[in-house]
């Protein structure tokens, strides 16, 4: 995962007006496949997402057949 710092980077220097979008981790999707996620969604949350502001649009939790 990119540490936070890249988030913001990637927020501030992309233009008005543009949307991230974000595909969750394959830990969580197809290792755990969705079930009993609590810390890892946590942890991913935490880990610098969410710097990504206004700029964070859809995000994608596709589980593993």
């Amino acid at each position: 995962m990119p540490e936070r710092a890249r988030y913001r980077r990637w927020r501030d220097d992309t233009p008005q007006g543009f949307v991230f979008s974000v595909k969750a981790p394959r830990y969580i999707t197809h290792i755990r496949r969705l079930h009993d996620v609590r810390t890892p969604m946590a942890n991913f949350m935490a880990s610098g997402v969410l710097a990504l502001g206004d700029k964070l649009g859809p995000m994608l939790w596709r589980r593993a057949r």
